[in-house]
């Protein structure tokens, strides 16, 4: 069975709003969540309003801020991506060891 790896917004909201977009890996129905740097306002005062990641990634008219925050996150996810497919086993703790390999964690 292959890991898979997707773009996901963290519900919980800080005190000032905004909800972190983190990236989701899933192996054997186990999921693990890897925080971004990206975070998105999202102001649940309607519940029939689409969540920011779903305008962000939808939107055919995009601002500068906007592309900017997608290439963050395409970066992240294509990180993500081609770590699964560099582990021939995979596992969660080989997957953080390359994934955060450049990272101060």
């Amino acid at each position: 069975m292959k890991a898979n790896a997707s773009l996901y917004l963290d519900p919980r909201a800080k005190k000032n709003g905004f909800c972190t977009v983190k990236i989701k890996v899933t192996y054997n129905r186990e999921r693990r969540y890897y925080s971004t740097d990206v975070d998105l306002y999202y102001p649940k005062v309607e519940p029939n309003i689409p969540d920011p990641l779903t305008k962000l990634l939808t939107a055919i008219r995009k601002t500068p801020e906007q592309k900017s925050i997608l290439s963050k996150l395409d970066y992240y996810q294509k990180k993500a991506d081609n770590t699964i497919e560099l582990l021939s086993v995979f596992t969660f703790e080989k997957f953080e060891d390359l994934f955060f390999e450049n990272r101060n964690i």
